[in-house]
């Protein structure tokens, strides 16, 4: 959202009682909704007309797809909310401390929902939960586990291969045509035509609540095969399965024999023996590609293994390699917002209430959603009304006066 320059954020930023830029096509406007300012062209994203612009944020791949944009308008809508809200409150409020502020409360709410929410899917309950692993919230009062020696920065492993999810993603963007079925995702690549039509965005945001992800393995979709990152106006696209593991050896990771021993997990030596961690269908496609065990490329042979404890998203050596960067990011980070004097009790009480679904209500037409947003709703997750949610789960914002 922000950038990691201040030249970023003085480029998106207002000036104004401490908020961030918004869209001013008139194509926005009529819709009455905010969406990220526009930008200049970027990546392979074109703008078609003055009023259709590529767009802008603190990562400027928010170009790449409309899910993206519409993520980055909801955390936008989110930080200028908040930001109205001091301005008119805090005494002598300027520009510059009401953004400042703000921007630290929404980079709270985006630790909180990650640990709380993400991170316990990815890893499952039980590698979540560990004490030793370092990687769990805390209900109450601040956190005494961060530790000045701990490396915060993001290890090559974790970036280049464990955290790539793409297998995730299906072939299409809940996002309905005229027929009434979903659109294409390589529709979306880089395709102002397409986040500027009517409702599209606010679609998408309620839209992505309800679909179910595909599954965590090899088996990734069409579009992600053969269509990835296709602009408008081309046939085909690229492999996003080879991408990732050709990024694993331009960045020099190690191979995924040498990141088991790394883990201290048990030695597969042969291509036979990964039946013990993958299915056997799995195992005979690596051995049919890799001509030794040594050669499996990490990337490659990570997706393959079957999940931890049966839960969760990931098998053992990449859930070795995120479990490591969760909790050297929380635990080496001098500002993470169960830390003390970051926050004050109160302020940080208010910040553990929030979820994701509080930030779609408060920010979306939506009626209605599960509270945990990024689980199928079901009869332990059911569908709740917004109302309830935001009385539930949303912030008193007089608590950071």
């Amino acid at each position: 959202m922000y950038g990691n320059k201040d030249s970023d954020a003085a480029r998106l930023r207002s000036g104004s009682g401490g908020m961030l830029k918004i869209n001013d096509s008139p194509l926005i406007k009529a819709q009455n909704v905010v969406m990220v300012p526009g930008g200049s062209d970027a990546l392979a994203c074109v703008a078609p007309s003055p009023d259709r612009k590529c767009v802008d944020a603190g990562d400027i791949r928010v170009n790449l797809h409309t899910g993206l944009v519409a993520l980055h308008s909801l955390f936008l809508r989110e930080h200028n909310r908040i930001a109205q809200f001091l301005f008119t409150r805090l005494p002598g409020a300027t520009d510059e401390t009401t953004f400042q502020m703000t921007r630290k409360i929404v980079g709270a709410m985006v630790q909180h929902i990650s640990y709380k929410e993400m991170i316990p899917l990815i890893l499952g309950r039980r590698l979540y939960n560990d004490g030793r692993n370092g990687v769990a919230l805390r209900d109450t009062g601040y956190s005494n586990s961060y530790n000045p020696d701990v490396d915060a920065t993001v290890t090559v492993e974790f970036a280049a291969a464990a955290f790539r999810l793409h297998t995730l993603a299906g072939n299409e963007l809940p996002v309905l045509q005229d027929n009434g079925t979903e659109t294409p995702f390589f529709l979306h690549f880089f395709n102002p035509n397409m986040w500027y039509k009517a409702g599209v965005l606010d679609q998408l945001i309620a839209g992505m609540a309800r679909k179910r992800a595909q599954n965590f393995d090899v088996d990734f979709s069409f579009v992600f095969q053969n269509q990835m990152y296709k602009p408008p106006n081309r046939s085909t696209g690229f492999d996003q399965l080879a991408m990732n593991v050709q990024r694993g050896r331009d960045h020099g990771v190690p191979t995924y024999l040498q990141m088991r021993k790394f883990c201290g997990l048990p030695p597969i030596n042969s291509l036979s023996d990964l039946e013990r961690v993958t299915s056997p269908q799995n195992a005979a496609n690596l051995a049919s590609i890799y001509k030794n065990i040594n050669d499996v490329d990490f990337f490659a042979g990570g997706m393959s293994e079957k999940p931890v404890n049966g839960e969760g998203l990931s098998g053992p050596t990449f859930a070795c390699i995120l479990t490591e960067q969760f909790r050297r990011l929380k635990n080496g980070d001098r500002f993470f917002y169960e830390n003390e004097n970051v926050f004050t009790p109160s302020q940080l009480q208010e910040i553990r209430k929030v979820s994701l679904a509080t930030i779609m209500c408060l920010n979306s037409p939506i009626n209605n959603v599960q509270a945990r947003v990024l689980e199928a709703h079901s009869a332990t997750n059911p569908l709740m009304s917004c109302q309830d949610i935001i009385a539930r789960s949303s912030m008193r914002l007089d608590a950071f006066l």
